[in-house]
């Protein structure tokens, strides 16, 4: 089994690979994908990691990694999304895959708001924040919640809770979803 973590906008960061590291001992192997090719990031805020995925990537190029990493698979793997790597893997959920797609967790994806015509051909968790400044989590939710293969949660936190670099972090969230994925994939 394999893991596939898919970052958001702030790419690989020591914070990522922390939270890689409780997975260890679970998997055969991880990869991390982000939109900077593995380089390690330091961006001093989210508009400068925002300002950044804008200049060097896009949706549509981290989707496509994404289905590269998938399609390199010889093993089931399972898949965890931030952000932007969230759409990115609801993007490419209803291809078809050679290879078994166990456990798929995406946090805050709201790219996702524009591609609500996707039927997912593996079961993807979706888990949302309490709200987005652009749009409505409650009118999303009543578009995909009820599609097969798709289950839904709305938090009370913020866009952002998982990441250690973000304003909205939330630490007490982060140990719940972790321990969650853990328990699941176990």
């Amino acid at each position: 089994m394999h893991l596939i973590i898919v970052s958001d906008i702030f790419g690989k960061t020591k914070e990522l690979i922390s939270f890689v590291d409780n997975f260890k001992k679970m998997y055969q192997s991880i990869r991390i994908i982000d939109p900077y090719d593995g380089g390690m990031n330091n961006f001093k805020d989210e508009q400068e990691a925002y300002n950044s995925f804008q200049e060097n990537c896009s949706l549509e190029l981290l989707s496509e990694k994404v289905i590269k990493a998938i399609s390199k698979a010889e093993d089931s793997i399972d898949l965890i999304g931030f952000s932007v790597g969230a759409s990115a893997i609801w993007k490419i959920s209803e291809f078809d895959y050679p290879i078994s797609i166990k456990n798929v967790f995406c946090f805050y994806g709201s790219k996702i708001r524009d591609m609500v015509d996707i039927n997912p051909s593996f079961f993807i968790n979706l888990i949302f924040p309490k709200s987005e400044k652009h749009f409505s989590i409650e009118e999303l939710f009543s578009k995909i919640s009820k599609k097969e293969n798709v289950y839904c949660e709305m938090t009370v936190y913020n866009h952002g809770f998982m990441n250690k670099r973000s304003i909205n972090y939330d630490a007490d969230a982060y140990k719940m979803f972790t321990d969650l994925i853990k328990k699941i994939i176990n």
